[in-house]
């Protein structure tokens, strides 16, 4: 078993620890939900205990991520504890990896939503000698056995060729983004200013954050609505956001006029695409990210893989849903929900 070295532990972390350990986080993704891994490892994990922490408790998204681990953890026989902070935020991001750390796992499962705030904690794991693969979120780290995640600058491109297409090529354009500093959200941004210089009659009003406050994200774009009253579409590179949107186009009575888009496949947001609320969906597969993460520490350890700095976008990373698919077994196979095959 790899141990850290305490030195840069607090006491405040490793009281932590305890804590977490007597309350992982919420569940996965339903049977049903689950996409096809099961037995292909190849990998034997028996007698290794391998921790994810993953980006938030009680969210569908990340307990699909946490799913994956857990089934992971069948396929292979390892053993797998699931930890998160209980909301969004960096410090208490860094105190759950500290104390996950702590007890001695022989590897870590990382998604850092605060990575900038991650980085330097994660490298000061690594230099102590536990494995470590980072999944979603990537790290300015040096020595991890793997960095795995989806492309969401892509995600950013897809999302607005879909929704210029829609709108007819023309018209007022808006994203409402998260937080600064966020390098998933940022990604969605940036992708999707790529693909204004290919589509001319496209006009980017431009963007705003509002963290994952839906009344203020309702508040900042009723603020858009009314200096833009002609706005055709918008794409929100959070749920939190596209809620506050859809509150604020109905207050607004502009529901039919304009387009929005929203990232991922969680519960609410299924409804809100059933509903009308959204046009589309570009759900991504933290399943895969869980599953693959704790399946590269194993291999690791099982000594049939090299330690890699590079980063690797998985496999066929994104799904579109629209109302016309979204009862289709082969993509409501990736929705987002608390439900798991392999309870914890």
């Amino acid at each position: 078993m790899h141990l850290v070295k305490r030195s840069f532990i607090g006491t405040g972390a490793v009281a932590l620890a305890a804590t977490l350990l007597a309350a992982p986080a919420a569940l996965a993704q339903s049977p049903a939900a689950s996409p096809d891994t099961s037995g292909g490892t190849g990998v034997d994990g028996t007698g290794k205990h391998i921790t994810l922490v993953s980006g938030v408790q009680n969210n569908p998204y990340f307990a699909s991520m946490e799913c994956g681990a857990r089934v992971a953890g069948r396929d292979t026989g390892a053993t797998i504890d699931i930890q998160a902070p209980a909301q969004f935020d960096a410090t208490l991001q860094n105190q759950v990896i500290q104390a996950a750390a702590a007890v001695g796992p022989d590897g870590l499962v990382i998604d850092a939503v605060f990575a900038v705030e991650a980085g330097p904690i994660v490298q000061e794991l690594i230099d102590a000698g536990i494995p470590v693969s980072i999944i979603e979120e990537p790290l300015e780290t040096t020595g991890q056995i793997a960095t795995l995640m989806s492309d969401q600058v892509a995600m950013g491109r897809m999302a607005a060729e879909i929704l210029f297409e829609r709108i007819g090529d023309a018209g007022k354009v808006y994203v409402i983004d998260f937080q600064a500093g966020v390098p998933s959200t940022d990604g969605r941004l940036t992708g999707f200013r790529e693909v204004l210089a290919d589509h001319p009659n496209i006009e980017f009003v431009g963007s705003d954050y509002t963290g994952d406050d839906p009344a203020a994200a309702a508040q900042v774009f009723s603020g858009v609505l009314q200096a833009h009253p002609d706005l055709k579409g918008v794409w929100g590179t959070n749920l939190y956001g596209v809620q506050g949107v859809i509150t604020a186009l109905k207050e607004a009575g502009l529901s039919d006029q304009v387009t929005v888009m929203a990232p991922d496949t969680l519960p609410n947001e299924i409804e809100w695409l059933r509903n009308g609320d959204v046009y589309a969906l570009v759900g991504q597969k933290p399943y895969e990210l869980g599953y693959q993460g704790v399946t590269s520490i194993l291999e690791f350890l099982a000594g049939t893989r090299e330690k890699s700095d590079e980063r690797t976008v998985i496999a066929d990373p994104f799904v579109v849903v629209t109302q016309e698919n979204m009862d289709d077994p082969e993509v409501s196979k990736y929705f987002n929900a608390f439900d798991c095959e392999v309870q914890g």
